[in-house]
């Protein structure tokens, strides 16, 4: 991890040309010019601002805390793929499947999203979540409907189909769900308190 200093000063000229805290092509730990959720960083975003080594004042872990670290991934990667393996079963990518929840499970349960609120959402960067709706609406899985409220807004809305194939993963996956909010639960029970 990298630490942010204001000595902007101290800049060589080709880190102005690649942007100031570019060096090497990493932004935030990020290989590129990237923000921390891999969308491309905006032309001097942080301009005036250098990266400097980090140095830790916290003790190395224990060999509990790697272990509570490692089964905690080893969780979400068994989930991940399970995941994957049936969204394929009910003929979606992975990425579709997310898509689709993420419209159905929108936050004010309205069961509608925007481009918008789906970037944010799915951290992805706006064009990347434009092409997916656009295949999603060109396999009759998701819909275009203007805001009642405000005439600029596009809302998504899944079409019959896209309920029934999110209805039929989201029913195979219930099993899993529950598997990981069980150990997801015993490890937040053992692992360490900082």
């Amino acid at each position: 991890m990298r630490a942010l200093t204001g000595e902007a000063s101290q800049r060589r000229p080709a880190d102005a040309r690649r942007g100031a805290g570019d060096h090497d092509g990493i932004v935030s730990g990020v290989r590129g010019r990237q923000t921390g959720c891999g969308v491309p960083a905006r032309p001097g975003a942080l301009q005036g601002i250098t990266i400097a080594p980090m140095t830790s004042t916290q003790p190395d872990a224990s060999l509990t805390e790697y272990q509570h670290a490692a089964e905690f991934r080893a969780a979400l990667r068994r989930f991940l793929r399970v995941s994957e393996d049936a969204s394929r079963k009910h003929g979606l990518t992975p990425r579709r499947h997310l898509l689709l929840l993420m419209i159905k499970g929108a936050p004010d349960g309205t069961a509608t999203s925007t481009v918008s609120e789906l970037c944010e959402r799915l951290q992805l960067a706006q064009s990347t979540v434009t092409e997916l709706v656009q295949r999603a609406e060109g396999a009759g899985l998701v819909r275009r409907e203007q805001s009642g409220v405000d005439g600029r807004v596009v809302n998504l809305r899944l079409t019959a189909e896209g309920e029934r194939r999110l209805a039929g993963l989201n029913a195979d996956l219930r099993r899993e769900r529950e598997l990981l909010a069980r150990v997801l639960g015993e490890l937040e029970l053992s692992f360490p308190k900082l």
